[in-house]
C-alpha cells in the first residue's frame, strides 16, 4: 500500500497522552529545581520576587498542578496501553524472580533513601542544607520585612505601628497613585492590585509617618519657615496657589501635607528648588 493510498489517522490519543506525560514531567522537574532555590516566603512575598516572570506562589501553583496533571495523564497512559504494559510487567516479574539479589538491593536502597530523608541524616540532610543555604542567600541581596510576613498585615495595623492615622494613610496612598479602598485591606492585596510590592507600599507609609526623623519639620508653621528657614512669603503664596489651598501662615507643614497627599519633606524639597 502506497503512502498516498494509506489512510492517515486524524488523531492519535496514545501519542497525545504520551506527549502530555513527557511535557508535564519536564515541567515538573524544572519547577521543582526552581522551588529548591527560591527565597523564603517572608522575603519573596515582601519584595514581590519573580523569576522568569513568575512569583514564588505562581511557581508553587505550577509545580502542584503539573504534578496532578502528570498523575492524570499517567492513568490515561495506563488505560490506553494496558495490554502492552501488563505483558511487559509480567515478563519483568518473571525475570525478577531470577534477579533476587538485584531486587533486594534496589529495595534496600529505596528504604535507605526514605528513612534517611525522614530522620534527616547525611547525605540526605546535606541536600536539604544546600537548599536552605541557597534560599537564605537571597536575604543578603533582598531586604527582609521588619516583621516576618508583614505583607499579611492590614493597612490599619501597619500605620498604627508607625504611630500614624490610618485614614490619612488611605488618602495619602490614593494621592500617590496607589488604589486603596479600605484601611482593612492587607498590604499584599494592595500591592497585587497596584502591580507593586508590599515593601514599596511600606516605604511610602514610612515617608508619610517617619516618626522622629522629621517630626520637627512637620510641626513647623509656614510663618516659622519664613522666620527661621529663610523662605520668602512669595514662595509660600505660590505653593498654596499651586495646590489650591487657602493661604494660612499658621498652618503646619503636616496639616498642609495631609491636604495634598505629600510628606513634609517633599514639600520642603519642592520649596527649595
Amino acid at each position: 500500500m502506497t503512502a498516498g493510498n494509506r489512510k492517515e489517522k486524524k488523531w492519535h490519543s496514545r501519542g497525545f497522552v504520551a506527549f502530555l506525560m513527557a511535557l508535564s514531567f519536564v515541567g515538573l522537574i524544572f519547577s521543582g529545581i526552581i522551588l529548591y532555590i527560591v527565597p523564603p516566603g517572608r522575603v519573596a512575598h515582601w519584595k514581590n520576587w519573580t523569576l522568569l516572570g513568575l512569583t514564588k506562589t505562581q511557581w508553587e501553583s505550577l509545580h502542584t498542578n503539573l504534578g496532578y496533571a502528570f498523575l492524570v495523564f499517567a492513568i490515561f497512559h495506563i488505560f490506553y496501553n494496558w495490554k502492552s504494559l501488563y505483558s511487559y510487567m509480567y515478563r519483568k516479574a518473571k525475570h525478577a524472580f531470577y534477579l533476587k539479589r538485584e531486587l533486594a538491593t534496589a529495595t534496600v536502597l529505596t528504604l535507605i533513601i526514605v528513612i534517611g530523608s525522614a530522620v534527616n541524616v547525611p547525605p540526605f540532610k546535606t541536600v536539604m542544607d544546600i537548599g536552605d543555604y541557597l534560599k537564605n542567600s537571597w536575604e543578603k541581596k533582598l531586604q527582609s520585612p521588619p516583621i516576618p510576613h508583614m505583607e499579611l498585615y492590614s493597612l490599619k495595623k501597619v500605620v498604627e505601628d508607625l504611630k500614624g492615622d490610618p485614614e490619612i494613610a488611605l488618602k495619602y496612598l490614593n494621592n500617590r497613585g496607589i488604589k486603596v479602598e479600605s484601611v482593612d485591606e492587607k498590604l499584599k492585596n494592595i500591592a497585587e492590585k497596584n502591580s507593586t510590592s508590599p515593601e514599596h507600599i511600606y516605604d511610602l507609609l514610612k515617608e508619610r509617618f517617619p516618626g522622629k526623623q522629621i517630626m520637627g519639620l512637620g510641626r513647623m508653621t509656614f510663618g516659622e519657615l519664613i522666620k527661621k528657614q529663610d523662605v520668602s512669603e512669595e514662595e509660600i503664596k505660590h505653593l498654596f496657589s499651586k495646590y489650591g489651598v487657602k493661604m494660612d501662615t499658621n498652618m503646619t507643614l503636616r496639616e498642609f501635607s495631609d491636604k495634598i497627599g505629600k510628606t513634609p519633606y517633599e514639600i520642603w524639597e519642592e520649596m527649595k528648588k
